[in-house]
């Protein structure tokens, strides 16, 4: 018996591709909130983006805590947790100041 053909496809799911699932080697691109994180020069800058990144990402954030399970204080004290350490002194784009 022969094994099933797999197909490699890329990124939009339509056409097979020589180079994978991913098509080419993953985009450099940056959704743009990171991209402002990366940018920001200057304490004000920084708080912005950092609100902008909270209101695309936070409710993934959360979703992620939640999936990890246990009671409702468990997933609070996980999704700060991220939080801060996403914000924490030294992380790279708090540090950028």
């Amino acid at each position: 018996m022969t094994p099933p053909v797999r197909h490699r496809y890329n990124r939009d799911d339509t056409q097979p591709s020589s180079r994978g699932l991913w098509g080419s080697i993953m985009s450099d691109a940056r959704p743009a909130p990171l991209s402002s994180l990366f940018a920001a020069r200057d304490q004000t800058s920084l708080d912005e983006a950092w609100a902008v990144f909270l209101t695309e990402y936070s409710a993934l954030i959360m979703r992620v805590a939640r999936h990890l399970g246990g009671d409702d204080d468990a997933v609070h004290d996980r999704y700060a947790f991220a939080l801060d350490q996403l914000w924490r002194p030294g992380s790279t784009a708090s540090s950028r100041c």
